[in-house]
C-alpha cells in the first residue's frame, strides 16, 4: 500500500519569519522603511531608532530585496528574497540580509530575535479511532500547538495520523506506520532538521498501541516502542555502515505520552530517548478534549527548558507541574502525572528504585484482591479499574526498575499477565 505525502503535514519555514515580523513590526502590514532621514525621524521616531542600529553595510543588504524599488520592504518581499522552496537560503549575502534583519527585529521587539529557524521539528504521531470524538482530537491538538508555539527553539509542529490504517489490523497499522515515518526521518536527514519533540496519542498499555472495539476491548495493532526503536537502530542504507536515524532520537529533547497508562513506563522510554524529558501518567491519561492532556507535553517542554538552562531535576520537575492545564481533570492526582528528565545512571537508578519500592507497597496492601479478582472477577468494576491501575503501576515500576539496572525481583511475565487480565476483566 502507499501512503499519501499529505498525511504528514506541518507550517513551512516561513511561518517562523511571520511570527518574528509580528513581533518585531507589530502589525504584518506595515513595512520597513530604507532610507534614514530627518522625514523619518519625525514621522515615525521608532522605526527611526531601530533603523539606526544598522551598518551602512547591513541597510544596504536589506535595500537588495527591495524588489518593487519603492524605498520600503514588505514582509512579502522578505520572505521572496530569503526562501528558497520554503527552505532559508544561506550564505553571502543572505547571511548578511539575515544578520540586519536579526539586528533591526532585536531593538524592534526588545529582546533577541533570530530569523534563521534552527529547522526544529515537534512531531504529533496519533493513533485515535474514536470517531465520535472528532471535537476532542481537535482540541488536543490545538492545545499542542499552543504549546509549541510558546517553545524558544521555535520549531515547526508536524502530524502523522495514521489512524485510517491502523485500525485495519496489525500489518496495515505496522505498512503505513513505518512508511509514514520513514518518510518524515528522511526528510529531517535530507534538510539536516531535528525532532526535538515527539507527542504520542491513542489508546496504549504502555507499550503496544490499541485499536477500540465493543465494550471497550483492544486490539493491540503497533508496538511503538519496538517500531521507534527500530528506526533508531536502522543501518540505511543496509551495508553502508551508517545509521543515520539515530542521532535524531538522542537529539530529541521532550517526549508527552498522552495515550492511555502510556507514561507508567517512561523509564522504558529512556533507551530510546536518553536525552529527552519524557512525560505521561501512572494511570489513564487525560480525554483528548481535557486541557491536561496537551498540558502533559507543557510539563515536559517547561522542565525541559529548566533542565537544560542548568537547573537541577526537584526544580525542573516542579517547574514542569505548574504549566498551564498541568493540575487539571486529576492530572497530579489520581492520573498520576510523571516527568523524567535526563540524569547520570546512579540518580536514575535512585528514582527508579524509590518509584518501584511505593509501587510494591501499594500493590501488597491489595495483593490478595487482585488474585481474588484474577480468579473470579467478582470485584465490581469501579473497584476493577482501582486494581488495574495498581497492579499496571507496580509493573510499570518493575521495568521501569530494570531498565535503569535494578532488580526488582518480580517475574515480568507474570506481573504483565496479571495486569492484563484485570484489563480485560474491568469492562470499562
Amino acid at each position: 500500500m502507499s501512503i499519501s505525502p499529505t498525511r504528514i503535514s506541518g507550517p513551512k519555514a516561513s511561518t517562523n519569519i511571520d511570527q518574528d515580523w509580528s513581533v518585531a513590526m507589530k502589525d504584518p502590514r506595515r513595512k520597513i522603511p530604507l532610507e534614514l532621514s530627518e522625514s523619518l525621524k519625525k514621522k515615525d521616531p521608532d522605526a527611526y531608532n531601530a533603523l539606526s542600529q544598522l551598518t551602512p553595510d547591513q541597510l544596504k543588504s536589506l535595500k537588495a530585496a527591495d524588489k518593487d524599488k519603492s524605498g520600503t520592504l514588505s514582509l512579502n518581499e522578505v520572505k521572496g528574497f530569503l526562501l528558497k522552496n520554503g527552505q532559508l537560503q544561506g550564505g553571502g549575502k543572505f547571511d548578511n540580509f539575515a544578520e540586519a534583519l536579526n539586528v533591526l527585529f532585536s531593538k524592534a521587539a526588545g529582546k533577541k530575535v533570530d530569523v534563521r529557524t534552527p529547522n526544529a521539528d515537534v512531531l504529533y504521531l496519533q493513533f485515535n479511532n474514536n470517531k465520535s470524538n472528532k471535537s476532542n482530537q481537535t482540541a488536543e491538538k490545538n492545545g499542542l500547538k499552543n504549546v509549541v508555539a510558546n517553545d524558544p527553539d521555535k520549531p515547526q509542529f508536524t502530524g502523522l495520523d495514521v489512524t485510517s490504517e491502523f485500525n485495519k489490523g496489525p500489518t496495515e497499522a505496522q505498512t503505513a506506520f513505518r512508511a509514514g515515518m520513514q518518510q518524515y526521518l528522511d526528510g529531517l536527514v535530507k534538510n539536516g532538521g531535528t525532532m526535538t519533540g515527539l507527542v504520542i496519542s491513542g489508546h496504549s498499555n504502555g507499550t503496544e498501541m490499541g485499536s477500540e472495539g465493543a465494550h471497550h476491548m483492544y486490539s493491540w495493532n503497533l508496538d511503538i516502542r519496538a517500531e521507534l526503536k527500530r528506526f533508531k537502530d536502522m543501518e540505511s542504507p543496509p551495508g553502508s555502515g551508517t545509521f543515520p536515524y539515530k542521532a535524531i532520537f538522542e537529539k530529541t529533547e521532550k517526549v508527552g505520552l498522552l495515550a492511555c497508562f502510556q507514561g507508567g513506563a517512561v523509564e522504558q522510554w529512556r533507551d530510546i530517548f536518553p536525552n529527552a524529558t519524557i512525560g505521561g501518567t501512572t494511570g489513564y491519561s487525560p480525554d483528548a478534549g481535557s486541557r491536561a492532556s496537551p498540558a502533559i507535553y507543557g510539563a515536559c517542554q517547561a522542565a525541559s527548558q529548566y533542565h537544560q538552562d542548568g537547573g537541577d531535576f526537584l526544580k525542573a520537575e516542579k517547574v514542569g507541574r505548574s504549566v498551564p492545564g498541568s493540575r487539571s481533570d486529576g492530572l497530579q492526582g489520581e492520573r498520576g502525572l510523571q516527568i523524567s528528565v535526563p540524569s547520570s545512571p546512579a540518580e536514575r537508578l535512585k528514582v527508579a528504585q524509590a518509584s518501584f519500592d511505593s509501587a510494591k507497597t501499594e500493590y501488597a496492601k491489595v495483593s490478595k484482591e487482585i488474585d481474588d479478582a484474577v480468579k473470579n472477577g467478582s470485584t465490581d468494576k469501579k473497584r476493577m479499574r482501582v486494581l488495574y491501575e495498581i497492579a499496571k503501576k507496580y509493573e510499570n515500576a518493575a521495568a521501569g526498575l530494570t531498565a535503569a539496572g535494578g532488580s526488582p525481583g518480580v517475574d515480568p511475565v507474570k506481573a504483565q499477565a496479571v495486569s492484563a487480565r484485570l484489563c480485560r476483566l474491568r469492562g470499562l
